[in-house]
């Protein structure tokens, strides 16, 4: 299932223990695949942000509002925080409404990070990432969301994330191996404001990514 992950961040989880969670974000290696799901725990005595392992989620139930885990409680426990533990129930909802995740975690990157990224080409500018695509099967990130700028105005388009070539995280910037030509031309592959497998697999032919 492909989700962006704003609607990600907007699912909750449980445990077979019986922990409830809330989505709070992601983690991701260099190569764009999601290592970490970090979590907001809900329990009267675990009030911690940690991050689990992305091996132990499924498939989200997007009607449900919930991502489902497979992690025993003692899994949970030996968990890494995100953050410090707050002091109280208050302290946490206030980290949850006004603290970010931290930019990095060791070699990983948070997928918020990507978020206001600006993608150039050779000719110019693409314009800057709105947001991640996460194919939650294989726990890789195979498209960016990109709001393109005047040169192709009012459009968002899905960008392989294959056709980034270099990030420069100091400048905030990215090299694109496309033309504005084949970007402006590309299929458009919303529905709903959903992206759909065959939808994806038509856009990634097109770029002849995966042929």
């Amino acid at each position: 299932m492909l989700m962006k992950l704003h609607d990600l961040t907007t699912l909750s989880t449980e445990t077979p223990g019986g922990e409830a969670a809330k989505v709070r974000g992601l983690y991701l290696t260099a190569e764009m695949n999601v290592r970490e799901v970090v979590v907001d725990m809900n329990g009267l005595l675990d009030l911690r942000t940690i991050a689990m392992p992305a091996a132990a989620f499924g498939t989200p139930d997007v009607e449900a509002g919930t991502w489902p885990v497979d992690i025993t409680t003692e899994a949970i426990k030996g968990c890494e925080p995100v953050r410090q533990e707050p002091e109280s129930a208050l302290e946490k909802v206030k980290d949850m409404v006004f603290s970010p995740l931290p930019e990095t975690r060791g070699t990983l990157r948070s997928g918020e990070a990507y978020k206001g990224l600006s993608l150039d080409l050779n000719e110019g500018p693409v314009g800057r990432v709105l947001d991640i695509v996460v194919d939650t099967d294989t726990m890789m990130v195979p498209f960016v969301v990109v709001e393109t700028g005047s040169w192709l105005p009012d459009r968002q388009v899905l960008l392989p994330t294959a056709k980034i070539n270099s990030i420069n995280w100091d400048d905030g910037k990215g090299k694109v191996d496309a033309t504005q030509e084949e970007i402006s031309a590309a299929p458009d592959v919303f529905e709903n404001d959903q992206i759909t497998t065959t939808g994806s697999g038509t856009l990634l032919t097109y770029y002849g990514i995966g042929a």
